[in-house]
């Protein structure tokens, strides 16, 4: 399994913006592909490490929204001895 260490990291240029719409301050963040990044503890044997979630997305203009969106992910991982390796 993986432990969180830290906070996500967002994408560079994310800012807090008043929205009208919404009267209500909401994280912006402009660009694609979007890249955000969290480090994680390994706590599984070497081998194959299966690891699923989801997030939510919205994709706005100026003028209006589209309703949010749940996205789920499956990914298979490679727990390697001894030690670390960038994503």
């Amino acid at each position: 399994s993986l432990q969180p260490v830290g906070e996500w990291v967002e994408p560079a240029g994310a800012k807090t913006k008043f929205d009208k719409g919404f009267e209500m301050n909401v994280r912006v963040i402009y660009g694609s592909p979007l890249t955000f990044r969290r480090e994680f503890t390994v706590l599984a044997a070497t081998g194959p490490l299966a690891i699923d979630g989801h997030l939510w997305v919205q994709a706005c203009t100026e003028e209006s929204c589209l309703p949010p969106a749940r996205r789920t992910f499956k990914a298979t991982l490679t727990v390697l001895e001894g030690g670390s390796a960038p994503a």
